[in-house]
C-alpha cells in the first residue's frame, strides 16, 4: 500500500457570480507577503496575518496544539495524514473562521477539493463551508468519517464553481459541530476545469556558462560564486539562484539539505547540477528534515532543473525520519528531475506529491529506498491530483516495497521506457503499481517499461480505497520471474480502506510479454471491472496464463489474439524474448487497439499483419521520440588551482 487519501465526492454544481474583480480594501494580509495562487494549493495553517477578528476567529486564545505559529490563537497540530505539508489546524468548532487572501489568475469553473479529518470515535459530521469575498460559495459541506477514510482523513469534492479574475478574500467557516467539534483541515486545491488550461511544454534547458554560479566544499559563502571563487554551501546557491541561472556544484559531499527557493522561467529555468564528470554527493545522515520533504526539496516552485547528484541517507541518524524522502516535490511546475542516483532512504527516494503539474523524472537510478517507512510507501511515487507526469529512462531496484507508484487521484500520466526488478524485497510488492486509492484517476498509460524478479506481481491496476480507476493503458512492457500469487500483471480487488466498492473501467493490456511469472501471465479478480481489453499478449510459461476469476462479469471483457503457447523466443536462457522467424506470433495479431510501435521503439507492422507480444518481428524503422531528450551538458572550464575532492558513492 502507498501512502494515499479518502474521498467523499460531494457532486454539487454550483454557480457563483462574483460581482467584482477590483482589488478590495484587505484588513488582513496574506502569510508570506503574497496571495495564494488560484488555481492552486492552499495550507489551511497558512491563513492570513492580522490577528485575532481579522485574519480568523477563534473560540479560545491558546494555540492548543503549539506548533508552526504558536503566538496565534489557531489550533495547529502535525498532520498523520501523508499529504501537504507535516501541519494542519485541528480543534476547530463552530462559530470559527480563517481567511485567506487569493489571486484568482484566470475567471473559470473550478473545482475545489477540501482535505479534512474526523476521528473514529466522533458521533455525527462536523459542517463547515468557504465563502469568497462574503458569499458562501460552497453550500454547506460535512466532515466525514466512515467509508472513504484514511486514518481519520478524507478528501470533499466540489465542482464547478465559478471564481473571476483578482484579488479576493477566501473564508474557511465552521458552522456546526460534531461530537468532537468541526473536525481537522489540512489543505484546500482549486483546479481550473474550464476553460481547460493552456499546456506549456517541458523544455530541457541547455546551462548557460555565462550565468553560471559554484559550489565547492572548499569555497566560501563569502566568495563571489565563480569558479575560481565558488561558494561553499547548497543552501546559499538556492537563495542566490534565480531566472536563467545555472548553479554547478562541484565535486565533494555536502552534509545539507538543497531546499529551492525561487523560481525559473519557461525560458529561463534555474538549473542545479553537478559539475560535469565529478561526484557530488549530498548526505542526508543526521540532518533534520520535515515530514514529507526531501533531502533535496522543491515546494511551491516552477520552472527548475535538478541534475546529476547522489542523493542518499535521507532519514538517517535522526530522531525521526518519517515521510523524509531523497527528492520531493510539491505543488509546483515545470520541474525536470534527471540523472540522479537516490539511495538508502528512510521514505520514498522520490516523491511527486500534492497538486504538481508538467514534471519529468528521467534517467535516475533509485534503490534501498524506504528503509524506515512503516506505511509501505514506493520507491517513485506520484500522488494527489497532480497531473501531466512523465517518468522516463529510470532504473528502481533493491527496494523494500512497490517500485513505481500512482495513487490518490494524478491524471494524465506515462510511465516508460523503465527498468523495474528486485523490488519488494522481503515482502510481496508490485513493481508498477496503478491504485486510484480513494480519488478519482485517469489516463494512465504504461508501456515499454521492464520488470522483472519481484517478490511480487509486476504491473498491476487498483482501487484499495474505492475511488474510480479509469482510461488505463497498458502496453508493449516486458515482465518475466514475477507473480507471487497473482501473476505477472492484472487487475487486484485489494483494499485497505472500509470501503466495499473498488471501480476500474476501461483499461486495455495490449502486446505485452509475460513470461515464467507465478501465478499466472495476467489476473482478473475484480467483480466490478468494466470494458477491460486484453488483446495481442504473449502468457507463457506463466501457470494458467489467463486467470479470469468467476466472479467477473464476461459481458465485460475483452479478450482475443492472445497467445499461451510455445512463442519461440530466441533464447529464454540469456531472455532475448525476441521471436525467431517461425514463431505463431508473427502476423498473429489484430491491428484494433495495437500500439503503433514496439518494445524496440520500431514500427509496427512490419509484415502483413501485427505480431503478439511487446516485439515486432523485423521491423527496423525507429519511430521519432515524442518526448524531450536532454541535451548534453556543456563542460565548463575548470580552475586549475580549484582542489576538486571526488568520493565514491557508499551503497548500503
Amino acid at each position: 500500500m502507498m501512502r494515499k487519501s479518502i474521498s467523499v465526492i460531494l457532486l454539487i454544481f454550483t454557480v457563483v457570480w462574483l460581482t467584482s474583480t477590483k482589488v478590495h480594501a484587505l484588513s488582513s494580509t496574506p502569510y508570506g507577503g503574497v496571495p495564494w495562487s488560484v488555481p492552486g494549493v492552499i495550507e489551511a495553517e497558512d491563513f492570513d496575518m492580522g490577528g485575532e477578528g481579522i485574519a480568523y476567529h477563534d473560540n479560545d486564545e491558546l494555540n492548543n496544539g503549539g506548533l508552526y505559529r504558536p503566538d496565534e490563537g489557531v489550533d495547529i497540530g502535525f498532520s498523520e495524514d501523508g499529504s501537504g505539508s507535516q501541519y494542519l489546524v485541528d480543534w476547530t468548532s463552530s462559530g470559527e473562521w480563517l481567511q485567506y487572501t487569493v489571486d484568482v489568475r484566470q475567471t473559470g469553473i473550478y473545482n475545489i477539493y477540501i482535505r479534512e479529518g474526523l476521528v473514529d470515535y466522533a458521533t455525527g459530521n462536523g459542517v463547515f463551508h468557504l465563502e469568497m469575498d462574503g458569499a458562501d460559495i460552497t453550500g454547506p459541506l460535512e466532515t466525514y468519517h466512515g467509508v472513504f477514510w484514511w486514518q481519520g482523513y478524507s478528501t470533499v469534492t466540489v465542482e464547478n464553481i465559478q471564481l473571476l479574475e483578482g484579488i479576493h478574500t477566501l473564508r474557511l467557516v465552521m458552522d456546526n459541530d460534531s461530537s468532537v467539534g468541526v473536525g481537522s483541515f489540512n489543505w484546500i486545491l482549486f483546479e481550473l476545469v474550464s476553460p481547460e488550461p493552456a499546456p506549456i511544454p517541458v523544455d530541457y534547458p541547455n546551462p548557460d556558462l555565462n550565468n553560471a554560479y559554484y559550489v565547492s566544499p572548499n569555497g566560501s559563502d563569502t566568495n563571489a560564486g565563480t569558479i575560481s571563487q565558488p561558494w561553499k554551501t547548497l543552501g546559499k546557491a538556492s537563495e542566490i539562484a534565480t531566472a536563467g541561472q545555472t548553479i554547478f556544484v562541484r565535486g565533494g559531499t555536502y552534509h545539507e539539505r538543497l531546499d529551492i527557493q525561487n523560481s525559473g522561467e519557461p525560458d529561463k529555468y534555474i538549473i542545479f547540477m553537478a559539475y560535469p564528470g565529478e561526484t557530488v554527493i549530498i548526505d542526508g545522515t543526521g540532518v533534520a528534515i520535515p515530514q514529507l520533504e526531501g533531502l533535496i526539496n522543491v515546494n511551491h516552485q516552477q520552472f527548475i532543473r535538478i541534475s546529476g547528484f547522489q542523493v542518499i541517507n535521507a532519514g538517517e541518524g535522526v530522531a525521526n525520519g518519517k515521510w523524509n524522502m531523497g527528492i520531493s516535490v510539491q505543488k509546483a511546475d515545470h520541474i525536470i528531475i534527471d540523472k540522479n542516483d537516490v539511495n538508502h532512504t528512510y521514505s520514498l527516494g522520490i516523491d511527486i506529491g500534492l497538486a504538481n503539474n508538467y514534471i519529468v523524472i528521467d534517467g535516475n537510478e533509485l534503490s534501498d529506498t524506504n528503509f524506515g517507512d512503516q506505511d509501505d510507501e514506493v520507491s517513485l511515487g506520484m500522488f494527489w491530483f497532480s497531473h501531466d507526469l512523465e517518468v522516463k529512462n529510470n532504473i528502481v531496484h533493491h527496494t523494500k516495497n512497490e517500485g513505481i507508484g500512482v495513487a490518490a487521484g494524478p491524471h494524465d500520466v506515462r510511465i516508460h521506457h523503465n527498468t523495474v526488478h528486485h523490488v519488494g524485497l522481503g515482502s510481496a510488492r508490485v513493481g508498477i503499481y496503478i491504485d486510484a486509492w480513494t480519488e478519482n484517476q485517469y489516463n494512465i498509460d504504461v508501456y515499454n517499461n521492464l520488470v522483472y524478479e519481484n517478490n511480487g506481481q509486476g504491473i498491476v491496476a487498483a482501487s484499495e480505497g474505492g475511488g474510480l480507476l479509469e482510461y488505463v493503458n497498458i502496453f508493449n512492457n516486458i515482465v518475466y520471474d514475477v507473480g507471487y500469487d497473482w501473476g505477472g500483471i492484472g487487475v487486484a480487488p485489494w483494499s485497505t480502506t472500509s470501503s466495499v466498492s473498488h471501480p476500474i473501467h476501461n483499461v486495455s493490456f495490449t502486446n505485452n510479454t509475460v513470461f515464467n511469472c507465478t501465478g499466472g501471465g495476467i489476473v482478473i479478480n475484480n467483480p466490478e471491472v468494466e470494458n477491460i481489453l486484453i488483446r495481442n499478449n504473449i502468457f507463457f510459461q506463466s501457470g494458467q496464463g489467463l486467470r479470469i476469476d468467476p466472479s467477473v462479469p464476461e459481458l465485460q471483457l475483452i479478450i482475443d489474439h492472445n497467445l499461451t503457447e510455445d512463442p519461440q523466443f530466441v533464447n529464454t536462457a540469456t531472455l532475448d524474448l525476441h521471436l525467431q522467424t517461425s514463431s505463431p506470433a508473427i502476423d498473429a495479431g489484430t491491428s484494433e487497439a495495437a500500439p503503433g510501435f514496439d518494445y524496440d521503439n520500431y514500427l509496427r507492422p512490419a509484415g502483413s499483419g501485427y505480431d503478439i507480444g511487446a516485439y515486432e518481428f523485423g521491423s527496423t524503422i525507429p519511430i521519432p521520440d515524442p518526448t524531450p531528450t536532454p541535451p548534453p551538458n556543456p563542460t565548463p572550464t575548470p580552475d586549475p588551482n580549484l582542489v576538486t575532492i571526488m568520493l565514491p558513492l557508499i551503497k548500503r
